[in-house]
């Protein structure tokens, strides 16, 4: 599900997902609610742009691999930021002509 919502030079989305995994056994066959959400402003005569955005909130993202052959199972998994909140900043240049 998402969702976008604009109010004058604020700009709100949010990602709300769910990923099952199924067949992968071991305990690994789950269901994970992934949120992301964002809000944007507009500044300096619109060619400012002032984000703050949160990745994973529920912390659910976890990422593994798994294969499963006739005489071998094979599992992987690995740490990776998918946690946290960032803040950023653009502005957009635009030349003078003469």
């Amino acid at each position: 599900m998402r969702l976008l919502l604009k109010l004058g030079d604020f700009e709100v989305k949010t990602d709300f997902r769910d990923e099952a995994h199924r067949g992968y056994g071991g305990g690994y066959d789950d269901d994970r609610l992934l949120w992301d959400a964002s809000i944007t402003w507009k500044c300096l005569r619109g060619r400012g742009l002032l984000s703050l955005s949160a990745n994973d909130i529920l912390n659910q993202n976890t990422p593994y691999y798994t294969t499963v052959e006739a005489y071998r199972r094979t599992e992987l998994s690995y740490d990776r930021l998918h946690h946290f909140v960032g803040l950023s900043f653009t502005y957009r240049l635009e030349p003078k002509g003469h």
